[in-house]
């Protein structure tokens, strides 16, 4: 009976100490999901059935950020694209503005009437970034297609095309905020974004005219 009773206390404590490993791995220590796990793993085995509803939880939001790192994996993305602004801009009005300059970019790589064509156009996953007001909001954008052989002329494209996106007569994007990387590691990337963001709903997939796709923003500011 003791034996039985000793591999049971075994497999809670392997079960807890993997659920700290993906939680230290998937998000910050200033999230709630990094402090609730601190706590499970601090209480230890003892008060196993007591935090059983916080495990489960632990458990729902771990499956969603891995089966996101495999999306991301999946789609093998070529570029990682940072696209910042200096104007305090609101998500709605950011993601205008950046599909403005994806358009640009787009007719720029693919044709004028690029969108005409099926399949012709950038392709990937957005990832909209607010640091609770410590900078603007901003895109990360992780780009399928391999458009260009040389990561610098890509990124000229961006800085060529943002000189045209202006609000209000001020330019929206510089080109210091328009960052072009290509991607070597895609799960090294994978683990930056799904650690950065955590909330699903932050992430976006291109539309059929290879600019972000937007969504319901009547309760967004």
């Amino acid at each position: 009976m003791k034996y039985k009773t000793d591999i049971k206390f075994l497999r809670k404590q392997i079960y807890i100490d993997l659920i700290f490993i993906h939680v230290d791995r998937f998000f910050h220590e200033y999230t709630r999901e990094f402090k609730i796990a601190t706590s499970v793993l601090k209480s230890g085995v003892t008060k196993f059935n007591l935090n059983i509803h916080n495990i489960k939880w632990l458990d729902g939001r771990i499956a969603t950020k891995k089966g996101l790192l495999d999306f991301i994996k999946s789609i093998a993305p070529e570029y990682l694209i940072t696209i910042t602004t200096k104007l305090p801009l609101s998500q709605k009005l950011l993601t205008i503005k950046t599909n403005q300059l994806l358009q640009r970019v787009n007719r720029v790589k693919f044709g004028r009437n690029y969108y005409k064509q099926d399949n012709n156009h950038l392709d990937g996953l957005a990832a909209f970034e607010n640091k609770n007001g410590k900078t603007h909001n901003h895109y990360h954008l992780l780009v399928m297609n391999n458009v260009s052989n040389d990561t610098r002329e890509l990124q000229e494209t961006f800085h060529d095309a943002c000189r045209k996106i202006k609000l209000n007569g001020q330019q929206v994007f510089v080109q210091e905020g328009i960052d072009v990387q290509q991607i070597y590691d895609v799960e090294g990337i994978g683990d930056y974004i799904i650690k950065e963001f955590n909330d699903i709903s932050d992430f976006h997939l291109f539309n059929a005219r290879g600019g972000i796709q937007e969504r319901d923003y009547r309760n967004i500011t």
